[in-house]
């Protein structure tokens, strides 16, 4: 039987819950998104129904058995939640929790995961906890899920997400050394939240990334702000990854970087700060001619607590040249600034 898709009307009230959809029958809703101007899932909202992936967006209060016996596999806690009601997930497939980098839930409701799929994976990210054991305690001490479930704790930080522009992050399965276009389609055709390049508004890399590869992100249009600071390993971004990306602005570059590939950031044309890294070494770094070429008129090249004579050389390797319509003198250099702008 084809898909069927049900649009319903926003409500007007802060709490999300529309009762007149239990009558419906044979619908699968293989993703749900719920709408920004919603902070409550209400008691036994969406109970029963057919439904594998929850966004829950701005949502900050999910109540009892809000979403228990349906089908939902992956969920998304967003960082607004603060408190999960009893058995709210209660006999479901979930195998899959993420929680957002930022998110302090104050109150998990008993059993709110119970009799969820034998096997649970959660994902948390390391700048909230120090580690999976102080993470666990927190579900542990709130009986959250049936005794008997193995529950598996990974750091999201170890895998690649993509911000659309509704603040919803999506997950792109792979947690490779290498990043590719492949892996960015895929996770657009995965995922309702996203349609296609144009709506990456910002990226959280896995670290242990060494590679963006050619095309990755190439005309993703609102892509405003690249941090690659907290890539570790990080060396290489391929030829045109980056390519008609006309809003990113800032590029924050790790002292790892070494290989920087034709037309990588090439017709960046808002692209005014670039920074790289303590530690950067000019020796390591390999310009393409065209790896920069028609960025911003007015950019500004950062060399972070680089001594005199490094950032002699790093001049020297980033000139005019690789950038060909930027006039002469226009490009400015400096050391030592610790307030990068933020647009």
């Amino acid at each position: 039987m084809a898909n069927k898709y049900i649009i319903f009307g926003q409500s007007n009230t802060q709490t999300f819950c529309f009762p007149e959809i239990k009558t419906i029958q044979n619908v699968n809703i293989l993703d749900y998104q719920i709408p920004d101007n919603i902070t409550i899932i209400g008691e036994g909202c969406l109970k029963d129904l057919n439904i594998n992936t929850l966004y829950s967006n701005k949502v900050e209060t999910i109540g009892n058995s809000a979403c228990r016996d349906t089908n939902i596999k992956k969920l998304f806690i967003n960082k607004n939640i603060k408190s999960i009601g009893e058995q709210a997930f209660f006999n479901t497939q979930l195998n899959e929790i993420i929680f957002e980098q930022g998110s302090h839930i104050t109150h998990f409701g008993n059993l709110c995961f119970g009799e969820s799929s034998g096997n649970v994976n959660i994902f948390y990210s390391s700048q909230d906890y120090d580690s999976s054991a102080d993470f666990s305690a927190n579900l542990d001490n709130s009986g959250v899920f049936t005794p008997g479930t193995n529950v598996t704790y990974h750091e999201i930080d170890n895998f690649t997400f993509i911000l659309n522009l509704q603040d919803v992050w999506v997950q792109v399965d792979n947690s490779s050394t290498i990043l590719t276009r492949e892996d960015i389609s895929q996770a657009i055709d995965d995922s309702p939240a996203l349609t296609s390049f144009s709506d990456i508004r910002e990226v959280r890399f896995n670290t242990n990334l060494t590679t963006i590869s050619d095309e990755c992100f190439k005309d993703s249009e609102i892509l405003n702000r690249l941090n690659l600071l907290g890539e570790p390993n990080l060396t290489t971004i391929g030829k045109s990854a980056f390519q008609n990306c006309i809003s990113l602005k800032t590029l924050k570059l790790p002292d790892c970087m070494k290989t920087f590939s034709e037309s990588c950031f090439e017709a960046c044309e808002n692209l005014s700060f670039i920074t790289f890294s303590e530690g950067s070494c000019a020796c390591d770094l390999n310009f393409h001619p065209k790896s920069f070429n028609d960025i911003s008129n007015n950019v500004h090249v950062n060399f972070e607590c680089i001594s005199n004579q490094k950032l002699a050389q790093l001049q020297i390797e980033f000139q005019p040249v690789y950038t060909a319509k930027i006039p002469p003198g226009t490009i400015k250099y400096t050391k030592f600034i610790v307030n990068h702008p933020e647009y």
